[in-house]
């Protein structure tokens, strides 16, 4: 025997096809707040609030503090100190204290690396950056899984897209070497 099938009830009073939109965009306007507050973070710091910058900040305030506390690049000067790099920026460490490079306005650092004359190269999710006689330059831009230097000198970035080995010229031009790693048979 089958159960008869309720009616559904009607509708509050107040509900109207203009209420559905009100609410819609209630919801909506609630779930950009964590978006608009970035986005004015970053424009306070006198930074660019790219579409790309404002999602990371918004995916880090999300994270365990642990995640944001990894120290995922390191390097080591002449003169001892030990420079780190990670989620938020690069640091140094100075009497067992790490401080903040804030000059350095990159973040989510993957490597750190210096050569002989202390210039400092740091892989960071748009790229790469040079600190070179105290100033910053972006010397490369696209996603990048390490960065490494050679016995001459020369840089060379391991590229995401498209996968390839990147050497940089003495022109601070980039060359490809070849098309990354071969894949598997």
């Amino acid at each position: 025997m089958s159960t008869p099938k309720q009616k559904a009830p009607p509708p509050p009073k107040w509900w109207s096809p203009s209420a559905g939109v009100w609410l819609a965009g209630g919801f909506l306007a609630l779930a950009a707040v964590p978006y608009l507050s970035s986005a004015t973070q970053l424009m306070a710091r006198g930074e660019t609030a790219s579409l790309g910058k404002v999602a990371e900040q918004v995916k880090k305030k999300g994270e365990p503090a642990d995640k944001q506390r990894e120290v995922k690049g390191l390097a080591v000067a002449k003169d001892g100190t030990v420079f780190g790099g990670g989620k938020n920026g690069v640091f140094t460490l100075k009497d067992g204290q790490w401080n903040r490079m804030e000059d350095f306005t990159g973040h989510d650092v993957k490597a750190v690396a210096l050569d002989a004359a202390g210039t400092m190269y740091v892989l960071h999710h748009d790229g790469v950056s040079m600190r070179k006689d105290g100033a910053w330059s972006e010397i490369y831009e696209g996603e990048a899984h390490n960065l490494a230097l050679g016995g001459d000198g020369s840089l060379l970035v391991g590229a995401m897209k498209p996968a390839a080995l990147m050497k940089r010229q003495p022109d601070g031009s980039w060359q490809k070497l070849n098309d990354g790693l071969p894949t598997a048979n």
